[in-house]
């Protein structure tokens, strides 16, 4: 079995908007270093409630984890600049 160094980990992410509208119910996502991946769906399917989620805009329950490191509020900003600090 090949290993693949994971730079984007996404585990059960789910997250409703205020109006109780649910737009993700327990993503799991594995992107490995070099792969490319389209993010298609119809109207309304939560493509880019998931984006606002990978760029930090948007927090919904679950994990996010880039290049190893947790997507929280705490260091959101690092990647923001593009820098990754342990």
């Amino acid at each position: 079995m090949l290993e693949f160094n994971l730079k984007i980990e996404i585990n059960n992410l789910s997250f409703s908007y205020p109006d109780g509208k649910t737009a993700l119910e327990n993503v799991n996502l594995s992107v490995a270093e070099g792969e490319t991946v389209g993010i298609v769906g119809a109207n309304g399917a939560g493509k880019t409630t998931l984006i606002l989620h990978l760029n930090g805009i948007l927090r919904g329950n679950g994990t996010i984890k880039i290049a190893g490191m947790d997507l929280n509020k705490k260091n959101v900003w690092k990647y923001k600049k593009g820098r990754r600090t342990k």
